[in-house]
């Protein structure tokens, strides 16, 4: 992996459509590796909630600056992101540290036997090891059965894309091991087990009587 020295810290890079960039998640930035005044902030790009979007030209290694609905595919690639987060963890580290959010609040489920925070006020579970890498209601979606929940890749510890779960399935459909789905059911029921955990008042003791 090639990689650069920033602020004292050494960034990683990422592949897009062929280009090389460094990874700056501390200043929301994607650095191109040929040129490092050609920039990438987040927010040039479609900015969702559990990922961005944007199309890339690789001519000129950026966004491509008018009218996304235009594109000539031999120069352009429509991509998709992950937060930069999820690809720096070095950054998100060091990001949590200075946030001072305590992480013990927040109760553990088991997503095929990885770790993640229930956040009942953002509503999304967050990876106990970088809790950027977060799973949202707009995440989950349908198996080929028709069930309804998540993908997760348990090497990289991310939901796929739709479009890379496609590109994973061999010539008869299925799926490499590491790809499992997880059923919605097993996820509101670790999350309903928590609630119904709080909720349970603390018995007292009865005053005595004199």
């Amino acid at each position: 992996m090639n990689t650069d020295v920033n602020e004292e810290r050494i960034l990683p890079t990422i592949e897009i459509a062929g280009a090389y960039f460094y990874v700056d998640s501390l200043h929301d930035i994607l650095i191109d590796t040929a040129d490092k005044n050609n920039t990438i902030h987040v927010l040039e790009m479609m900015v969702l909630e559990d990922h961005y979007e944007m199309l890339f030209d690789k001519v000129n290694r950026n966004l491509k600056e008018y009218n996304w609905l235009e594109r000539d595919d031999n120069r352009y690639e429509y991509i998709w992101l992950h937060p930069l987060e999820i690809y720096d963890p070095e950054g998100a580290k060091i990001a949590l540290e200075r946030s001072n959010v305590n992480l013990e609040r927040f109760p553990v489920i088991d997503i095929a036997g990885i770790p993640f925070l229930w956040n009942q006020q953002r509503s999304c579970l967050m990876l106990c090891e970088n809790p950027f890498n977060r799973i949202h209601k707009c995440s989950y979606t349908t198996s080929d059965n028709g069930t309804w929940g998540i993908y997760i890749d348990t090497d990289k510890k991310v939901l796929p894309f739709p479009y890379e779960l496609e590109a994973l399935k061999s010539k008869n459909g299925n799926l490499p091991a590491h790809i499992k789905f997880v059923d919605i059911s097993q996820i509101n029921n670790q999350i309903n087990a928590m609630k119904n955990k709080q909720a349970i008042p603390l018995k007292r003791k009865k005053p005595r009587l004199s």
